[in-house]
Parts: structure tokens; C-alpha cells; sequence
């Protein structure tokens, strides 16, 4: 049960920085910038989502705090390293909506983990 909460939550943090990430697209080209540029960083966005999915799996069955900071820090370094010399503005944007998505889907599938727990726990007695 936990995997497949964890898989859904990982599934929907994944779409949701897809979401976030035309939406910033489509305010970069209301800024005056180019829409081809922005289509010569589907790779990266792809090795993105990519992985931060498998960081938001990963994080959800860590309890500890500070390993899924490490996760988390290390896919935004990750990004910056890549994508930074190329794509200041994006690449800030997009760090910055993956790490907070990436946060509240891991806070999200703990709640529900827990609350399922719990239910299970009441069925039980």
C-alpha cells in the first residue's frame, strides 16, 4: 500500500512540474523570448521529471529529513550544473517549483501513509 501511495504521489509531483514548467514557459515567451529555445530544453526537462520521480520514491520511504534534503539538493545541483550556463532564468524557475513540488509530495504521501496506518491500526482493535 505504501508503494503504490508513493508511486502515485511521485506520478503526480512528476506532472505537476510538467504543469509548472509550460506555464513558466509560456510567461517566459509573454516576456519577448524565443519558443524555440525553450524547445531545445525538452531533453533536460525530461531528465527532470525523470528524476525527480525517482527522488520523490526514494524520499518517501525515508523517514529521515536530512537524506531526503540530500535527494533533493542533489537533483537541484544536478540541474543547475546542466542546464545553468544555458538557461539562467528557466533553470532557477525550474529548480525552484521541482524542489517545492518535490517537498509537498513527499509531505502529501507521508500524511496520507500515515492516515492509512491509522485506519488500519482502528480496523484492527
Amino acid at each position: 500500500m505504501k508503494l503504490a501511495i508513493s508511486l502515485a504521489f511521485s506520478f503526480l509531483s512528476a506532472a505537476m512540474l510538467l504543469i509548472f514548467y509550460y506555464l513558466g514557459l509560456e510567461f517566459y515567451k509573454a516576456l519577448g523570448y524565443s519558443p524555440a529555445r525553450g524547445i531545445s530544453l525538452g531533453i533536460g526537462i525530461e531528465i527532470l521529471l525523470i528524476s525527480y520521480f525517482f527522488i520523490n520514491t526514494f524520499t518517501i520511504f525515508c523517514s529521515r529529513l536530512y537524506l531526503r534534503a540530500i535527494g533533493i539538493g542533489a537533483v537541484i545541483i544536478i540541474t543547475f550544473y546542466l542546464l545553468w550556463p544555458y538557461y539562467p532564468l528557466r533553470t532557477a524557475y525550474l529548480c525552484f517549483s521541482g524542489s517545492l513540488i518535490t517537498v509537498l509530495a513527499c509531505s502529501f504521501s507521508d500524511i496520507a501513509v500515515r492516515f492509512l496506518s491509522n485506519m488500519d491500526r482502528k480496523k484492527n482493535d
